[in-house]
């Protein structure tokens, strides 16, 4: 239930603002992006939400610093309701629209328009997103909205990661580069827990046909097995030594690290090779080869094979559209002509006929 005070004069016209012009403006945005997209606009209608949270929250307050306070919040509700909403709009919209803008120009030659320009399409995404951030910062660095957010608490450490729920960004943290941020956010949470102990390994998972790297802190020359064969360390720093792990085969492999009379007993994985890492690794792909051309082949066999193959597919068949209208435009022209002409001659042999009878 809500319980109206009387408010002073100031507040009410905080009110009044606040739900005349910018209320109008999301509401507008949001029917928008309902009617266009077909759906509901939760994220809009949800900032709506706490929009009327905070409105009831000022008419029950009974300072006016507070109502002022809610107001205030109630405004910032109604500008996340409308920008996002939009964000979201142009988002879907150039999601929408990529795949004809990256298709073929065919289709538009057949139907006579004039393609896409791809330079001018790139040119305004990259203009309505320069738009859309410069509304976001518009109300100053306190209202933006960071991906990754960091803290200390008492002795622990504390990371959130906000982003959407992959249908749009957050699917890009996990690629490239960016893969890099999960286990360094992981990692700068955990810290080491081993500061304390007088020997310490860093090693981590490896790629068939990529070297991997050890790192041994002791304060002696530590000796290291990987996979029952020694690995050659040298020293980079004070009670720090490295060693390069030249996996040959895929597995898990035990790691042996002994020094000053400790050792640290490990396993290390060696995955498939780095370039299946995007694609992903068929165990059975040989078995597969194997049965579908007729079992292993010699590099000879192979050579030929390939060179058939090659033979085979190097000439491409083109489909090239040829603009056939002036053969009808020609085929139409000599007809006209004909009938002109054979008018032209029925009407000459008419006249000396009717000449020849006089």
């Amino acid at each position: 239930m809500i319980f109206i005070h009387h408010h002073s004069p100031v507040v009410i016209d905080e009110l009044q603002e606040v739900l005349g012009i910018p209320y109008d403006i999301a509401i507008k945005v949001i029917l928008k992006y309902e009617i266009d997209l077909h759906t509901i606009a939760w994220y809009g209608l949800t900032e709506l939400r706490d929009v009327t949270t905070h409105i009831a929250s000022a008419m029950n307050a009974d300072d006016e610093t507070e109502a002022l306070m809610e107001i205030r919040y109630a405004r910032e509700h109604i500008r996340r309701a409308a920008l996002e909403t939009l964000h979201e709009y142009a988002s879907d919209m150039y999601f929408e629209l990529e795949p004809r803008l990256n298709g073929l120009t065919t289709k538009y030659k057949l139907l006579m328009l004039p393609p896409p320009d791809l330079k001018r399409v790139q040119e305004l995404k990259d203009k309505i997103q320069k738009c859309l951030l410069e509304a976001r910062m518009s109300r100053g660095t306190d209202w933006i909205k960071p991906v990754v957010t960091s803290w200390q608490f008492g002795l622990g450490r504390v990371v959130s990661l906000s982003t959407d729920n992959g249908k749009f960004w957050s699917s890009e943290l996990y690629s490239g580069e960016n893969a890099r941020l999960m286990p360094s956010i992981i990692n700068w949470v955990v810290g080491d827990p081993q500061l304390d102990k007088g020997l310490v390994v860093y090693s981590s998972d490896m790629y068939l046909g990529s070297p991997g790297t050890i790192t041994v802190l002791s304060d002696t020359l530590p000796g290291v097995s990987f996979g029952g064969q020694e690995v050659s360390m040298s020293k980079t720093e004070d009670r720090s030594f490295e060693g390069v792990l030249d996996p040959v085969s895929q597995g898990v492999f035990g790691l042996v690290v002994t020094a000053g009379g400790e050792r640290i007993d490990d396993l290390l994985a060696v995955d498939y090779p780095l370039e299946y890492r995007d694609v992903g690794n068929n165990p059975e792909f040989l078995e597969a080869v194997k049965r579908n051309r007729g079992g292993v082949y010699y590099p000879e066999q192979a050579a030929s094979l390939l060179f058939s193959d090659i033979m085979t597919y190097s000439v491409r068949t083109t489909v090239e559209h040829v603009d056939l209208r002036w053969v009808v435009l020609l085929v139409v022209l000599v007809v006209f002509l004909s009938e002109v002409v054979v008018r032209r001659v029925h009407g000459i042999i008419g006249i000396k006929d009717r000449r020849k009878g006089v």
